[in-house]
């Protein structure tokens, strides 16, 4: 039988051991951080501005970044009928299944921005659900409920058939697909999280991370601001924001809880 070693040298193999651990964790977090906001963080045509902020490579500065609002553009969303279901194992259980089930509408394909004549390309983010209804009202809008925001973000005009799909009947993850939570994508994690080294926290220019885009063009879905919609037990904002510091919570179920956030407008199709 052999001897069991003295209690100081155990001690030492059970220290070295946790040493060599805590290395193994530190290298995959840096890792895992780098794999996440390596890369270009702007997307083409813009570039980094001051104070971290995405610009337009062709707009004046003046201290801030972009100097004018995106054209506004509205897309058309067909009819969507199917459950939106969390497919990870540790939300499988903690989020209700969404009944997607709408009628044809449009959406802007971009987030209000802020009343700021210096800065209207930022992203606006301290609204109340009270004055973002108001700013849809005065544009002939209204905020779409939680299942048109989920089937904006759904709608892939196409699918590689040339024709568009007369009705949505599947989501994925993201926005943009099922991976891929990259700082490129989407401003998030800008206080804390894996974007943070490389940009100060605030919301970024609207449009500037076209990577992240959704298949039939909306903007900024996940990350950036989240956005106010009409809930099925009322008003809720979906889409995270530059302070989500998970990917998991730009995930199309993901409900974020705060008083104030961004919108974008969606409009009754004309009948």
């Amino acid at each position: 039988m052999t001897a069991a070693p003295p209690v100081k040298k155990r001690r030492a193999l059970l220290v070295g051991a946790l040493l060599l651990a805590a290395v193994g964790i530190s290298l995959g977090v840096a890792v895992a951080r780098r794999d996440v906001a390596e890369g270009p963080r702007c997307g083409a045509g813009f570039v980094p501005g001051p104070n971290g902020r995405c610009c337009e490579a062709t707009a004046g500065t003046m201290g801030t970044c972009t100097m004018r609002a995106p054209t506004p553009r509205r897309v058309a969303i067909p009819r969507a009928a199917f459950s939106l279901v969390a497919s990870d194992w540790e939300a499988s259980y903690q989020v209700a299944p969404l009944v997607v089930a709408t009628v044809p509408f449009w959406i802007d394909a971009y987030e209000l921005t802020a009343e700021d004549p210096t800065d209207p390309g930022r992203a606006a983010g301290d609204l109340t659900v009270g004055e973002a209804r108001a700013r849809c009202g005065a544009r002939g809008g209204r905020l779409p409920t939680s299942a048109e925001w989920v089937a904006a973000a759904a709608y892939r005009p196409g699918n590689g058939t040339g024709e568009p799909p007369k009705t949505i009947d599947k989501a994925t993850r993201y926005p943009w697909g099922e991976t891929g939570a990259v700082c490129r994508r989407g401003a998030f994690g800008l206080v804390h999280g894996p974007c943070a080294e490389i940009a100060t926290a605030g919301p970024d220019t609207v449009g500037a991370h076209p990577d992240g885009a959704t298949a039939a063009g909306l903007q900024d879905v996940a990350g950036n601001v989240a956005e106010w919609v009409d809930g099925v037990q009322g008003p809720e904002l979906r889409g995270g924001s530059y302070t989500t510091a998970f990917a998991a919570d730009l995930r199309l179920w993901a409900v974020t809880h705060a008083p104030t956030g961004g919108a974008r407008c969606a409009y009754d199709a004309p009948r």
